[in-house]
């Protein structure tokens, strides 16, 4: 229903400025109506009128080339299975794509064979079975390929009731802060709730520690896919600085905050993810 409301927000545009652009498939499922506003000045015009200074920044691509390498640092160093959580599909397909483009991706492979969440719930068993069999084939051969990384998605199919024990998962990589939509109507009414029937704590409202406390659930279930028996084990990067919080880091499980450092730059993180798979290879010899 919100795709259908945003969409009749559209249609009060300007008509000479707008279009309506219907796409046939095959199917209804793979048609589309879109609606195309071909004069975006019309809404940036309001705000040039009421503002003396407008700074137009655009640092989109910055973090996704720092992101490819920091994944291609930990695919050097973790040996089998990695698995790569993102805060949503848009975001996901964005920065693979962007990482196509780039040749990041490329560099990945050289290290991983790379696996990608499914679209259909169906296809599931069968990704998780090759990504399997790749990491039991790269720990028998000892070629160039070190293990597979998986791609997937925070609250997606790969998120909850998965088991990525032992070489499966080594290593679960979180990009950013999973928030939830704070435009959905259902979260909305429930923070309206909790602001009218619950006392501010901390400087912040009720609704905002539903928000967060919604998005770290996320990301424990997310790596909660990993470390699955008492012999296992496994590495988990926040990439997001927002983790350093101590209100932030006080909602991952006690164990793992335990085991928790807080690193500003990359340089020193993978020094200690280095030395950390050093001392299990040397423990097994």
């Amino acid at each position: 229903m919100m795709q259908v409301e945003g969409f009749f927000m559209a249609l009060t545009n300007s008509n000479t400025d707008g279009r309506v652009v219907v796409h046939r498939q095959g199917t209804l499922s793979e048609s589309s109506v879109k609606f195309l506003l071909l004069n975006p000045a019309v809404h940036f015009a309001q705000v040039l009128k009421e503002c003396r200074a407008v700074i137009i920044a655009g640092g989109t691509m910055q973090p996704m080339d720092e992101t490819g390498r920091i994944l291609s640092n930990i695919c050097n160093v973790v040996p089998g299975g990695v698995v790569c959580f993102f805060p949503s599909y848009e975001y996901s397909r964005r920065i693979i794509s962007h990482w196509e483009a780039s040749g990041a991706l490329t560099r990945l492979a050289n290290k991983k064979k790379i696996f990608q969440e499914p679209k259909k719930a169906n296809q599931v068993e069968q990704v998780l079975s090759e990504f399997s069999r790749c990491i039991q084939r790269c720990a028998a051969d000892g070629g160039g390929l070190t293990g597979a990384l998986l791609f997937s998605v925070v609250g997606g199919k790969m998120s909850e009731g998965i088991n990525f024990s032992d070489d499966l998962g080594r290593c679960v990589v979180m990009v950013g802060m999973p928030y939830p939509n704070i435009k959905s109507p259902e979260l909305q009414e429930k923070m309206s709730y909790l602001d009218k029937h619950l006392p501010h704590s901390g400087g912040r409202s009720p609704g905002q520690a539903l928000i967060e406390n919604l998005c770290m659930k996320a990301v424990n279930q997310s790596i909660g896919r990993a470390i699955r028996h008492r012999g296992d084990y496994s590495s988990m990067v926040l990439c997001d600085r927002r983790y350093s919080r101590p209100a932030t880091l006080a909602k991952l499980p006690k164990w793992i905050q335990d085991r928790t450092s807080t690193h500003s730059t990359f340089g020193p993180a993978f020094a200690a993810l280095r030395k950390f798979f050093l001392e299990k290879k040397q423990k097994q010899m």
